[in-house]
């Protein structure tokens, strides 16, 4: 492209509209809004004087340009293949951005204020200004080469250098320089490089709008939207000729204006050139403009009604008339005959103008051929109001009944960057130009991703309008004002739910389908206990008289058991009051039966009975609303060789024969010592031991879990959106169990488990009320006990199970799961003191292996029409393997009246979702009673 066409492209994109002022008649021309095209010799200085504000803020505009380009950099990988190390140059240039960008913030400063006449400080800018162009030279000349075989210079910077007069060896050159030709160079010189990149060109407009390519390749990229564009072309000539599939028109006369236009929309992520919102969508063009470059009302009304017959569901308007926001004879096109029926069915777009002028005067709007429409100004890159743009103002939509609320031009008024855009030229490059006319396509193309994502959209198009005007980023006044209108264009926004809170999903049970709130879901979801890779639900959002569906992966309406153990308040408490200070006693002799997690307690004896009554400390929190004391009665005879226990709160500790794993902390659901007995552990008890011989011991029982799970002011906001509106966790365990006892320094032991949930699996729960799928657990555990020396102790635990599922109509278990758990303790007792202890400990929480889970949702089974239906999904909960390391000491102090405790704990490996482990914690106390 010749230097001076590049010019002349950017000065017509803010020049202002046609000069003549006052309301056109409907058969006086309309002209593009992007202004009639001047002579760039005579208006140069006008152009670019209008846009200095921006480029007042061009250091922050520069700023911007290098953390988008790397976060772009990771995620370039997943919109297309390259060859190569495409992706690790993204991050390079983005570097090289930052590097630059920072380097011109220094240079323009001084460089505005060095006075014309001050030789010595052009020397010392001429010094800066070289090694600028060095550093770029060095960084881009290995691309350039690539694609060229020539040097940087000879491709391009010679080019660019002689375009602004430049010669680096003469420092007066540089002084002959506007502060405008100064920001242009910058500019031009970004987007001439960025030609050499082989990727696709980052704008400014593109954070502003808060939309990536990332999104666009997720939401279907436009593929089943036809977008309507009434528009300066020339039929198939043009860059984007590819995408128009059907042309017509008063005229072929073309300037480029139309091919800009189209390219924000449907410009191909191709490594080249301008990205377009809607890449994949559809044109259908209109040219309503003569051989003059002139159009009437007629023409535009015949432009509109052929648009709409061609399917477009979104029609792109960057016309209108000079002086006005939203011209009257607006009102006349949608009245027509031939366009009417389009009103009902069609999305339209129109530029708000380039006069930057506030409507004052009302507009004469029939009700009852009201289209559906968006007028679009044009902010600049910080989102404050471009100073050409036009703005709605105070003016009234209104018929005989006077101003109604909801019914002023401000309402459906809504801005979107419009200052320097790079666009398609027409002419195979790109090129800058300002205007609304730049801004209406980034609002068509956020429309055209709504209607691919969610087809049946196109035949709302109130809907549509309500979507994009409600998820607008709130500008100037708070609310609707009359020079922002509704605010600034969030595509992002646009693609998600309106209001978390007002989603529903439409549940499936006993075949047939019940709408339900998610008011409560976090959107953060839940990590799970399982695998829950690819598995999710639908929710839905009404919009006016229509719906649309989100999927939300499925583990944020699963609650897992082990969150509340997870959770760093609930966490340290555990280790304070129970994994350590219940211990640290460690030469006190252990009776039959007799269990540290509850302590030694109160025992009498009479008449060849023995009755001992424990207590333990439970840790206070956010989630226990029951008791927070566990409890054990047991009676036995005085020989230890039968015994009867029933209690409340830690059964799982109180039927457990192994000497080396007697800490309350041992049995809970993250510790690796019989996970699935540990689940059941909370609610009441009861079991019974006889000893067989002084070697073989049995022992049977029944623990309960029964958790009511209710949130008060102590959990995070998190935390009551998590577990709000969750069933009370159920389980029982039946155990059975055979110690072995070969000496007095050795115990092996081997149980059986089998668990039942009627209303969860494996601890995890179905949440918002459901009854979950149900489950059953058969696991075998096998322990062992060894006292190594006097005061040295070493216990093993491992335990493997299979759960099958019970019958639900939502969520079933279809493959058995299968599971593995094992704990590795050491301890010394006496370790500086007679009452100290210090435990090392390894474990694996529970890992599943593998299983299958179907589940039942109500999803949109018509994507044109959004008919919905149940549908039924399958996926593993297989997680990967993670491993707890713990060390802690306990030590008695003034006579056993206070305690000392210290613990650290690391997690390594991935935990069952695939995430990290829960990380690293550590914590020390001091307890003392008197």
């Amino acid at each position: 492209m010749k230097s001076g066409t590049a010019l002349k492209a950017l000065a017509i994109g803010l020049l202002g509209a046609a000069a003549a002022a006052g309301p056109v008649a409907a058969d006086e021309p309309v002209v593009p809004r992007y202004g009639t095209i001047r002579p760039f010799e005579k208006d140069v200085q006008a152009y670019w004087g209008n846009i200095n504000p921006f480029y007042g803020n061009i250091g922050a505009f520069w700023g911007n340009i290098n953390p988008f380009a790397g976060d772009i950099g990771a995620f370039w990988g997943t919109i297309r293949p390259f060859d190569g190390d495409l992706t690790a140059q993204w991050g390079n240039i983005g570097a090289f951005w930052g590097d630059i960008g920072a380097s011109w913030g220094t240079i323009r400063p001084f460089w505005d204020g060095l006075d014309a006449s001050d030789s010595a400080g052009y020397a010392e800018l001429a010094s800066r200004f070289k090694l600028f162009m060095t550093d770029t030279q060095r960084f881009w000349t290995p691309y350039i080469r690539t694609q060229t075989g020539l040097s940087f210079y000879d491709a391009f910077g010679k080019a660019l250098l002689a375009k602004y007069g430049i010669n680096m060896n003469r420092p007066e050159t540089l002084a002959a320089l506007t502060p405008a030709q100064r920001s242009q160079f910058i500019v031009d010189l970004y987007d001439g490089l960025m030609g050499f990149s082989g990727a696709d060109h980052v704008d400014h407009w593109m954070k502003t709008v808060n939309w990536t390519p990332a999104l666009t390749q997720q939401q279907g990229g436009g593929a089943r939207t036809v977008v309507g564009l009434l528009d300066f072309f020339a039929g198939n000539n043009t860059d984007i000729g590819s995408k128009i599939v059907w042309f017509d028109g008063v005229s072929t006369f073309s300037n480029g204006h139309g091919a800009a236009v189209a390219s924000l929309i449907v410009s191909a992520h191709d490594g080249k050139g301008v990205m377009g919102i809607a890449p994949n969508a559809a044109v259908v063009a209109y040219n309503p403009f003569d051989a003059t470059g002139t159009a009437g009302w007629a023409d535009v009304t015949q432009g509109v009604g052929k648009l709409k017959r061609q399917g477009a569901s979104v029609v792109n308007m960057s016309l209108g008339v000079a002086g006005w926001t939203l011209h009257p004879d607006w009102q006349k096109v949608f009245a027509d005959p031939f366009v009417t029926s389009a009103n009902t069915n069609t999305v339209f777009v129109i530029a708000a103008g380039n006069d930057g002028i506030t409507q004052t005067q009302n507009v004469y709007w029939d009700w009852d051929v009201d289209p559906n429409m968006i007028i679009v100004g044009s902010v600049d890159p910080t989102g404050t109001i471009s100073d050409f743009s036009n703005r709605p103002g105070s003016a009234c939509l209104m018929k005989d009944d006077g101003c109604k609320q909801n019914k002023r031009l401000r309402d459906r008024f809504i801005v979107a960057p419009g200052e320097l855009i790079l666009i398609a030229d027409d002419s195979g490059g790109v090129a800058r130009q300002s205007g609304t006319s730049f801004a209406a396509p980034l609002v068509s193309g956020a429309i055209a991703l709504l209607h691919d994502r969610w087809p049946w959209l196109a035949r709302f198009p109130a809907e549509t309008i309500d979507i994009i005007l409600s998820s607008a980023t709130d500008l100037g006044e708070r609310g609707t004002d009359n020079v922002y209108g509704r605010g600034l264009l969030n595509v992002t926004a646009s693609q998600s739910p309106l209001d978390f809170n007002k989603l529903t999903f439409y549940e499936y049970a006993n075949g047939t389908v019940h709408k339900r709130s998610a008011g409560n879901l976090s959107s953060a979801g839940i990590k799970s206990s399982w695998e829950i890779d690819g598995a999710y639900f639908i929710a839905f959002e009404t919009i006016g008289k229509t719906e649309r569906d989100f999927a939300i992966p499925l583990s944020s309406r699963l609650a897992n058991q082990t969150v509340k153990m997870k959770l760093g308040e609930e966490q340290f408490q555990q280790f304070l009051y129970q994994h350590l200070t219940d211990w640290i006693g460690g030469k006190v002799k252990k009776l039959a039966g007799d269990n540290l997690a509850f302590g030694s307690g109160l025992s009498t004896s009479s008449g060849g009975w023995n009755v001992t009554y424990t207590m333990a400390e439970r840790p206070g929190s956010a989630f226990h609303t029951d008791a927070d004391a566990a409890y054990a009665i047991r009676v036995g005879d005085d020989t230890g060789t039968f015994g009867l226990t029933a209690g409340y709160g830690l059964g799982a500790a109180a039927f457990s024969f192994n000497p080396g794993f007697d800490r309350a902390s041992d049995f809970d659901i993250t510790s690796g010592v019989n996970p699935y007995a540990a689940l059941a552990n909370g609610a009441g008890f009861v079991g019974a031991d006889f000893a067989l011989d002084q070697e073989w011991r049995v022992a049977a029982g029944v623990t309960t879990q029964d958790l009511d799970l209710k949130i008060d002011d102590q959990a995070s906001g998190q935390d009551q959106r998590v577990f709000n509106g969750l069933a009370a966790y159920r389980a029982t365990a039946l155990q059975a169990s055979v110690t072995y006892t070969p000496f007095a320094k050795a115990a092996l032991s081997l149980s059986y488990t089998r668990l039942e949930e009627p209303g969860a699996l494996l601890g995890v729960q179905w949440r918002d009320g459901g009854r979950g799928p149900g489950s059953t657990t058969d696991a075998l555990s096998v322990g062992a006990y060894f006292a190594l020396e006097p005061g040295l102790d070493l216990a093993l635990s491992a335990s493997v199970a299979r759960t099958e599922g019970g019958a639900d109509d939502n969520l079933r278990l279809t493959d058995p799961a299968d599971s593995s758990a094992f704990r590795i303790a050491l301890s010394k007792h006496g370790l500086f003191a007679d009452a100290d202890a210090l435990r090392i400990a390894v474990s694996q929480p529970m890992h599943v292996a593998n299983g299958t889970v179907e589940y039942t949702s109500v999803e949109v089974v018509d994507r044109e029409t959004g008919a919905i239906g149940p549908v039924t999904r399958r996926f593993g909960i297989a997680g990967e393997r993670f491993y707890v390391g713990e060390i802690s000491y306990g030590a008695a102090l003034l006579d056993g009246r206070g305690a000392l405790s210290l613990f650290a704990r690391s997690s390594f490996g991935a935990d069952a979702t695939g995430q990290p482990g829960a990380g690293q914690s550590a914590g020390v106390a001091l307890r003392f009673g008197f």
